[in-house]
């Protein structure tokens, strides 16, 4: 069984489940839909059993979702990271990277260093259709690199964080946090925070597709972006406190390999677009570069 990922304590909350994890002193809010999947998850012995207690409707995604689930419960239990990153608050001992890009966002300049091209698939593909060469100007300088068992994320040469290598998602999600504060000259602590939803807009307003992983929120944004609609971020986007803006995200649309052809007519240069393998789960996908590239909030 899962039980050992279990939270401490559990309340409900009206139509919100509030989770409290002991090891990383972490409050989470979920909703009663997602409380009964995790709920089914920790009863559960294997991948197998989970599907099986899973409703009819529930059980196409049901790997992708148990494996979500894992490493979202894995993440809440995680102890604090202070003591290893103490480590690496000097910079002048990490390996100089051997893979740098500049990139053009928004018209400011950004460079990105990566120790490897593994480690370059991790953020590159998703900004690959900004990618310059000769950019002048003043640069704002990411550096990705590694040691012993930890990825780590340096901005002008500046220690920021550190994960565990087989955390990359949080260091991608981290460094768009980051990314995002650059590019609107905020502060982390400015944002009310980030959803996990694709944001589309018509210049006046916006609508915020939200769902599991695999239910088809890129596959959407990128037909609604190709009937006209704007896109503003994809898979992750990020609300101001002060006025409830979102604001754009100008990583490219993550597309599955079970929506390729669906989206061929739609985009002619889709065969021309890497393919990009994430795991053995997700697979293969593309990235298509949004349409609109100005730097916009609705």
């Amino acid at each position: 069984m899962n039980s050992h990922l279990q939270p401490k304590y559990k309340s409900t909350i009206g139509s919100t489940i509030v989770l409290w994890f002991f090891n990383s002193n972490r409050y989470v809010v979920v909703d009663n839909i997602t409380g009964k999947f995790i709920e089914v998850f920790l009863a559960s012995n294997s991948i197998e059993d989970f599907k099986n207690r899973l409703s009819i409707e529930s059980k196409t995604n049901s790997k992708e979702l148990y494996l979500d689930i894992k490493n979202f419960l894995t993440d809440c239990n995680q102890t604090n990271f202070e003591e290893i990153q103490t480590e690496y608050t000097n910079h002048d001992h990490i390996a100089p990277p051997s893979n740098t890009f500049e990139y053009s966002i928004f018209d400011q300049k950004i460079q990105i260093n990566y120790e490897s091209t593994f480690i370059q698939s991790y953020l590159h593909p998703k900004l690959k259709q900004l990618s310059k060469t000769h950019l002048t100007g003043n640069t704002c300088s990411f550096t990705i690199t590694t040691n012993k068992n930890h990825l780590l994320l340096f901005k002008n040469k500046e220690f920021q964080y550190a994960f565990l290598k087989k955390d990359y998602h949080k260091l991608q999600g981290k460094f768009n946090f980051l990314l995002l504060c650059e590019l609107y000259n905020k502060q982390e602590s400015d944002w009310l925070g980030t959803f996990h939803a694709s944001t589309l807009g018509n210049e006046k307003e916006a609508i915020m597709l939200i769902g599991d992983s695999g239910n088809g929120k890129s596959t959407l944004s990128a037909l609604l972006m190709a009937h006209g609609l704007d896109l503003i971020s994809d898979d992750i986007t990020a609300m101001l406190a002060d006025n409830l803006h979102v604001y754009r995200n100008p990583n490219a649309i993550s597309i599955k390999q079970g929506a390729f052809e669906v989206l061929k007519p739609y985009f002619q240069k889709l065969d021309s677009y890497d393919d990009v393998f994430i795991n053995k789960t997700k697979g293969y996908v593309k990235y298509i570069p949004p349409s609109n590239t100005n730097p916009k909030k609705i």
